[in-house]
């Protein structure tokens, strides 16, 4: 874990790019078996990550996101991701905010109805209304599927009332 934090807080991005490409693989594999404190060294780093001075080495952790999440868990979002995940969608590059409109589903199915709703409703409107229309582009390509998942996970909830 140790040397993951140091070679995470190198400067080089060369020798950070494969490590952000498959990121969010192995930490999903990896949380697991790991301790609290060993799952917050990867989150810490994943974070360090995402502030990088790289555009490459940021577009590859907002491709990262939903599994980093994935591996946290929803519940831990607010305390741990939330505002990464604001840095990404306000990131200066067009490319990591493309990475994170596209996979904008990918979060809400992960986050629920509930916490898209408190945390991703900013998030949402930022990104269909950026300046770049490649951003744009790739949310509203994923707009149904958006839809389908808040549509579904409402469903799911007034079943559960009902019961």
């Amino acid at each position: 874990m140790v040397l993951l934090c140091r070679v995470c807080n190198q400067d080089d991005a060369k020798m950070l790019l494969p490590l952000s490409r498959i990121f969010g693989e192995l930490m999903l594999k990896m949380a697991p078996d790991l301790s609290e404190e060993d799952v917050q060294l990867f989150v810490d780093s994943y974070k360090s990550l995402c502030r990088h001075s790289s555009e490459e080495v940021r577009q590859l952790c907002a491709q990262n996101l939903p599994a980093v999440l994935k591996s946290i868990g929803p519940r831990k979002y607010a305390m741990t991701l939330h505002l990464t995940y604001q840095q990404l969608v306000q990131d200066p590059s067009p490319r990591t905010r493309c990475s994170i409109s596209a996979s904008f589903h990918e979060v809400t199915k992960i986050l629920g109805k509930e916490r898209t709703a408190t945390y991703l409703k900013e998030a949402f409107l930022f990104l269909l209304t950026d300046n770049s229309r490649e951003v744009q582009q790739k949310l509203i390509a994923t707009l149904q599927l958006i839809l389908v998942i808040i549509a579904e996970q409402c469903n799911a909830m007034s079943y559960v009332k009902e019961s």
